[in-house]
């Protein structure tokens, strides 16, 4: 029974470290297949067995909010709940906020808005 099991451990470990390879091959592929339906204005891939689209975010800022908002004043959620700027889940109402640093305009909501780590994200659906 031992040599079994170091026999199934064995494969588990080449079978994630095999996944762990094609993960990171993976990704450099799709930033390059993004990169390059940017350069060339393409938006959607269609073929036989899956689509790739690559949605561009018209939005810079996420609607979460950093974890710290939770010790903000109760004052300044209901200032920023009355201005429209968080909803009452507490999530950052981007299209105005966009607004408002657009027209370079400070707010106390600045400190925990977090920017969108890309301009956009490519899907792959296999169909």
């Amino acid at each position: 029974m031992s040599n079994e099991i170091y026999r199934l451990a064995d494969e588990c470990y080449e079978l994630q470290k095999n996944i762990k390879i094609q993960t990171n091959e993976l990704e450099k592929k799709k930033k390059l297949l993004k990169s390059m339906m940017e350069n060339n204005n393409q938006k959607k891939i269609i073929n036989d067995g899956y689509v790739i689209t690559n949605s561009i975010y018209k939005i810079k800022y996420s609607s979460s909010l950093a974890k710290e908002f939770n010790n903000t004043n109760k004052d300044i959620i209901a200032k920023l709940l009355r201005e429209s700027l968080i909803s009452r889940t507490y999530k950052l109402n981007t299209l105005k906020y966009q607004k408002l640093k657009d027209m370079k305009i400070e707010s106390d909501i600045d400190q925990f808005v977090t920017k969108k780590k890309a301009h956009s994200a490519l899907m792959i659906r296999i169909k």
